[in-house]
């Protein structure tokens, strides 16, 4: 399914607008003086440079700022062309008027079988349509029924799964909508909580109401609700990594890629401590799990934790199997290796197929598969002394060249891992376990960090991959996402480097056709990078303008973009007007051409330091011609100089001979009196 136009009635900037998202179609929407509305319909030729098995478009939204670009996002992650429910009361009449006129909207789908669907909640005797390409057309104020269908059903238009990616940290769009399905997410690096708390599912997913819940649940609980968005990206970061490698696009992959891998296990005291520290842990809890982890402190070997990550994890698989099954196995003098060994013994008897006990059971054999991934991984190294609560415990991973992090097998196994124990949620989804990862649950990398521009394309990288693969790796089936999705990414450029933004869009394209192997895609994105833009047909482009009314589709001729050069891109698809200069620049410039104008008289001294200001300017033609005007200035002045010695010794000379006759005459009058 492919969204082809929507045509807006109000929203903020947005005053009663269409926008055609297809290169396949010209579609216009126009308001008559009777306010009544004409849709015109119909195809034109052209090659979508973007379709694919899996892409069924990309259309890229530019323009000023403020030109409504978010604004325009924001709906479609809405799309919403429903009536608003009318109220009986009376009193209510001319605000749900209002609200209705306010809210009309229409939308125009192309379905799998290639025809054209429209729905509007504008009543059928207002809208005039010219053209026969329309299959099926939904007048949902006219026809209530089928409105309340479409919702309770999640049919037709709410097929779609939208979702919105923005890399601005003070987007204020944040969460999950589901109707059975997902109907829209979004995400942002300051709003990942949507998507981690249900990433994080899989810790302990929700009982059905009503059911008992023991301390173990009741622990798993609090542990799923304290997972941070951090550790979420962490994770996402890896099974990125794994992607790429199962893939072999590691090395084409633009982006960074951290290349030494820095573990810890985060024990089951610390987690505690800080909580209660932070005031995020009940008391009623924190009364359960006191008398277990009194004990277990008793018992727990600090130096040998900081030594061994596989001890902390089986004092925190101990404290979860005591919550589950009593105390009883800690009321011996055994330490944290013989009672540990003793649990694990047990649980194998037992019948596997129980659901906490397949849970203990994976638990330690992840306990155990992983303790020989970390035997070839080497300790930090600390100079701080081991008593000391600064001294960092943990494992790391040696760091590799580019070429060669592929071949790295300590590296390799490590984050195959980790993207292993991620899958098993699938397991969970289809009914074979209630728990995922043991080891998901305490695991910590600590030096996934990149520059701003680094960690804003990972984000972008890591989070289109992760949603290619979302129904495997959420336990919900509430959140998975349908087959056809609309993504909407917002100004993708942000931080990048201009290489990163000129590649943007082939990594998008690559990524998109591999991870979303079972989807439709369509993508609609805001940029303003010339860079990013000449990957772009002038076809796939909507322009928008700010004007005093608003947001204006700007439909006069514009230049071809795709493999344009940047000056062209800038001064059409931008507005610059011929103005592709840095306006600092262009002042400095501008103020340097009238001085140079204006000057009567240029000494050497003076000719140097205008010389010296124009030295700098990047624009040799700029740069040349005020060379030459300033030397010019300089000819001039040395001209004017010649003549005016040249006269000053004839005004000498004319002095001389004025002084000679004034003597003269003055010795005749002497002569005369005498």
């Amino acid at each position: 399914m492919e969204l082809v136009y929507y045509w807006i009635n109000k929203k903020k900037c947005i005053h009663e607008q269409g926008f055609c998202f297809s290169p396949e179609y010209n579609i216009s929407m126009l308001k008559l003086e009777d306010e009544s509305y004409e849709l015109r319909i119909s195809r034109k030729k052209g090659n979508n440079v973007f379709s694919s098995d899996v892409i069924s478009n990309i259309t890229v939204l530019v323009g000023d700022n403020g030109a409504g670009k978010t604004t325009l996002l924001k709906e479609l992650w809405m799309l919403n062309c429903y009536p608003f429910e009318n109220e009986d009361s009376e009193e209510y009449q001319q605000f749900n008027k209002n609200k209705n006129e306010k809210n009309k909207n229409l939308i125009i789908l192309k379905k799998e079988d290639g025809q054209l669907y429209l729905y509007t909640n504008i009543y059928q005797k207002n809208i005039q349509i010219q053209g026969e390409i329309i299959k099926s057309i939904f007048y949902l104020s006219d026809y209530p029924d089928i409105s309340s269908e479409f919702i309770r059903t999640s049919a037709e238009y709410y097929g779609f799964t939208k979702i919105y990616i923005s890399n601005s940290y003070f987007d204020d769009i944040n969460g999950m909508g589901t109707n059975g399905k997902l109907d829209g997410l979004a995400i942002t690096p300051a709003r990942l909580s949507s998507i981690s708390s249900a990433f994080f599912e899989f810790i302990y997913p929700e009982k059905a109401y009503g059911e008992k819940v023991n301390d173990f649940e009741r622990y798993s609980n609090w542990l799923k609700q304290n997972k941070s968005t951090n550790e979420f990206q962490q994770i996402c970061d890896l099974m990125f990594y794994n992607f790429l490698i199962d893939t072999d696009f590691i090395s084409d992959y633009e982006g960074f890629v951290q290349t030494k891998i820095r573990l810890n296990i985060s024990p089951v005291f610390a987690r505690i401590e800080r909580a209660k520290l932070d005031g995020k842990i009940h008391e009623n809890l924190l009364d359960t799990v006191k008398s277990v982890l009194d004990v277990l402190r008793s018992k727990y070997i600090i130096d040998k934790a900081k030594d061994d990550l596989s001890y902390v994890l089986k004092m925190n698989f101990i404290f979860e199997w005591v919550l589950e099954n009593g105390l009883e196995i800690l009321s011996t003098d055994d330490d944290i290796e013989v009672i540990y060994t003793k649990i694990v013994a047990d649980i194998f008897t037992k019948d596997i197929s129980t659901t906490n006990n397949l849970y203990f059971c994976d638990a330690a054999n992840e306990i155990k598969e992983f303790a020989k991934l970390l035997d070839k991984i080497p300790l930090i190294k600390n100079d701080v002394p081991k008593k000391d609560l600064a001294y960092k415990s943990g494992k790391e991973t040696r760091e590799y060249s580019r070429e060669n992090v592929s071949k790295a097998s300590e590296w390799k196994k490590i984050i195959q891992y980790v993207s292993y124990r991620v899958k098993i949620n699938e397991e969970i989804f289809q009914g074979k376990r209630q728990y995922g990862s043991f080891l998901l649950r305490y695991l910590n990398i600590d030096n996934l960090l990149f520059s701003s521009g680094e960690r804003v394309f990972q984000n972008v990288m890591s989070w289109i991959y992760f949603l290619g693969c979302f129904n495997k790796f959420i336990v919900k089936s509430g959140h998975h996402t349908r087959k056809d999705l609309l993504i909407c990414l917002d100004e993708i450029d942000l931080s990048l480097h201009p290489a990163w933004q000129r590649d943007f869009v082939d990594y998008l394209v690559t990524y998109i056709n591999n991870c979303y192997r079972e989807n439709n895609v369509q993508i609609i994105m805001t940029t303003h990078s010339p860079l990013c833009l000449s990957n772009f047909p002038r076809s796939n482009i909507i322009y928008l303008k700010k004007t005093e009314n608003g947001t204006e589709v700007d439909i006069s001729e514009h230049k071809e973009t795709f493999g344009t050069n940047l000056y062209e891109i800038l001064d059409d698809a931008f507005y610059l007007d011929c103005n592709s200069m840095g306006r600092f620049a262009k002042k400095y410039i501008q103020e340097v051409i009238k001085e140079i104008r204006e000057i009567s008289y240029l000494n050497q001294e003076d000719y140097n330091s205008y010389k010296q200001k124009i030295e700098c300017i990047g624009d040799t033609l700029i740069r040349n011609k005020l060379g030459e005007q300033l030397l010019k200035k300089l000819k001039e002045t040395k001209g004017q100089m010649v003549a005016v010695d040249t006269i000053d010794k004839e005004i000498k000379q004319l002095e001389l001979k004025r002084r000679k006759i004034m003597e003269e005459m003055s010795d005749s009058t002497k002569v005369s009196e005498e």
